[in-house]
């Protein structure tokens, strides 16, 4: 089965996840995966467990959202509907863009990428150059890294 993301007219919001189902070797029709997922806004970076019990994903600009965007996860009731999605919250999300997730084959571990910064880089005191380089170098710069924690999707529900 294919989880994607796409901006249609007939979607909730901004751009919106689906799914087309592989059957009988070939893909079906792609169905809008509703409420319990998508919102008004923008839902994208579908990861799907490999039993597709659960769906990890982005999303800008909801109601309980930390920052940039953060990381949802829904969970499959049955073959059409999905339990409101809920935000990984501050041990995973920040007040920057949290993207892309990702899990270990095993599962017992979550991948993602952060734009999250360092918070000597924010403060906007009086810094030397060379200061400035040496923070713009480091891993929390703002520009994005990739990040690892240890993951039990059965904590969210």
């Amino acid at each position: 089965n294919l989880y994607f993301t796409a901006n249609k007219k007939t979607g909730l919001g901004a751009e919106d996840i689906y799914l087309s189902k592989f059957e009988n070797g070939s893909y079906t029709t792609p169905v809008n995966l509703g409420a319990g997922v998508n919102s008004e806004t923008w839902e994208f970076n579908a990861c799907i467990a490999p039993d597709e019990s659960f769906l990890l994903f982005s999303s800008f600009n909801r109601k309980d959202g930390l920052g940039g965007g953060d990381l949802y996860i829904s969970f499959r009731e049955n073959d059409t509907t999905w339990t409101p999605a809920k935000n990984l919250g501050v041990n995973i999300n920040s007040a920057k863009l949290d993207y892309c997730p990702a899990l270990a084959p095993d599962g017992n571990f979550l991948f993602f990428t952060s734009q999250r910064t360092d918070p000597a880089i924010t403060n906007h005191n009086k810094k030397s150059l060379s200061k400035i380089l040496n923070l713009s170098d480091g891993v929390e710069n703002g520009y994005g890294n990739i990040y690892w924690v240890a993951f039990d999707p059965e904590s969210y529900k």
